[in-house]
């Protein structure tokens, strides 16, 4: 009874720290594999993959690539983050973070790589705002169960494979609408977290002229909670410290661009606001 205690107690504390407790508000290094649906019918080499694999499931960075038509996933952590490429490959990020009342400080010394303001984005053309939206990220992290098959037909089984959900664009809102957003109430001490429920997933086709792309559905079962397992529990600590080091790793970047004086206009601002609230702080005590 002791031990399941503890657990209990690790796995909201935990929950939270991850994005993924009741009120989601709560205040790299090594990546997992990204959970994603291939909308080619070639490998990256060009070969033909038989049977057409458009529309499956696959880990991208793992060892092996095997296309699932289906996948059961259970979400570990939330976070946003901005991640900038460029020609050349990763050119800036910033800290992933729970919330949007967070710094979302970022390596070059600025603030969520740049990311202009809603009305800023308004006054631009639309492939200059989709320039900007392809830098914004949901990132999910969890376990995906699923039986897929190579190019060559070897069949491959993951059962609870860690890996992460990166969406930006017309990927962005749907965990969040379908999932997070959903959580019922009540449940074990804490409250239930998204962590308490797997999702089942499948993708689905869109068009618009020309231009084809995937998207992710999700169906959580609300109805049958998982257990809170001490696995689990180290499988979330692992989460945390993955996410720690590389926030420190991008804390570091930035400091060290304030340093050097290459601070930009946003993150100016942003620090002129901070102390503008501690003026005005300081004259309601007075």
């Amino acid at each position: 009874m002791t031990e399941l205690t503890n657990i209990e107690a690790d796995y909201a504390a935990l929950a939270a720290s991850l994005g993924a407790g009741p009120n989601k508000s709560t205040t790299t290094t090594a990546r997992f594999p990204t959970l994603t649906i291939m909308s080619n019918e070639d490998d990256a080499q060009g070969n033909a993959i038989k049977p057409d694999p458009r529309g499956k499931f696959f880990l991208k960075g793992s060892d092996k690539l095997a296309y699932a038509t289906k996948a059961t996933f259970r979400p570990l952590s939330h976070h946003y983050q901005w991640i900038h490429f460029d020609d050349e490959g990763l050119a800036n990020k910033s800290r992933a973070i729970l919330t949007f009342r967070e710094e979302a400080r970022d390596m070059l010394g600025g603030i969520k790589c740049g990311y202009p303001t809603w009305e800023a984005m308004q006054e631009m053309e639309r492939e200059e705002r989709k320039k900007w939206r392809d830098m914004q990220f949901r990132q999910v992290r969890g376990l995906v169960t699923m039986t897929g098959k190579t190019a060559s037909g070897e069949e491959v089984v993951y059962e609870n494979t860690p890996c992460m959900l990166q969406h930006r664009n017309s990927n962005y809102a749907g965990f969040k609408n379908a999932v997070y957003d959903k959580v019922p109430s009540g449940g074990p001490p804490g409250g239930w977290v998204i962590s308490d429920f797997n999702v089942e997933l499948s993708s689905e086709r869109n068009v618009n002229g020309s231009v084809k792309w995937y998207t992710f559905n999700y169906k959580p079962d609300f109805e049958n909670p998982l257990d809170r397992t001490a696995d689990l529990v180290e499988t979330q600590k692992m989460i945390r410290e993955m996410i720690d080091k590389e926030n420190e790793y991008v804390d570091a970047a930035y400091y060290k661009c304030i340093q050097a004086g290459s601070i930009d206009s946003q993150a100016i601002a942003a620090l002129e606001e901070v102390i503008d609230g501690l003026d005005d702080d300081l004259t309601d005590a007075a």
